[in-house]
Formats: C-alpha cells, structure tokens, sequence
C-alpha cells in the first residue's frame, strides 16, 4: 500500500497538529514519514506487515524502561482502516 501525504496525515492523532508532513523512505513492509521535522510515522504496506509493527512496538515498550541502551519509546499508537481491514501504526520517540 502506498499512503498519500493526506492520508498519512488523516491518520494521525488529533492531538498532533501537523505543520508538515514528508516522505522519507520506506523497506519491505513499511513506509515511514516525518512529522514536524521531529517524529517519525510508520504505516505498514500490508497485513503482515501490521501484525509485525504491532510486535515491534511490544518489543520496544518492554525493552525501553530496563535496556542499558537508548531505546526509542512509543509517544503515538493506534489503528486506522485499510480496505476491509483494521492496520496499526506508530511514532517512537526520537
């Protein structure tokens, strides 16, 4: 799947006010855009895809408060219909 700056944006959280929104890469199974020059978005391409960002965020929400690294927290989840089904998406901290 690919997002449109303005579904990107559609997608975010209310609480965000977009002031800019960019394109900035993308792998095998997401895209990632940036915010407000300051946090990244990830939008996964299909439902695997999905389901691996979902694990993703697992592992850095239970990583990031014992790890001696600096690992990226999740500031923004949540859901968003694609077709006829339900994708997740987030931004971690920088």
């Amino acid at each position: 799947m690919k997002y449109s700056l303005e579904q990107a944006k559609d997608i975010l959280p209310k609480s965000i006010q977009v002031k800019s929104i960019e394109f900035i890469g993308y792998g095998n199974h997401s895209e990632a855009l940036c915010v407000n020059n300051e946090m990244v978005m990830k939008l996964p391409k299909h439902r695997k895809a999905s389901d691996c960002l979902k694990i993703e965020m697992q592992v850095l929400q239970g990583f990031g408060q014992s790890a001696p690294l600096d690992i990226p927290n999740v500031l923004f989840s949540g859901t968003f219909p694609a077709g006829d089904e339900e994708f997740v998406y987030f931004i971690p901290d920088a």
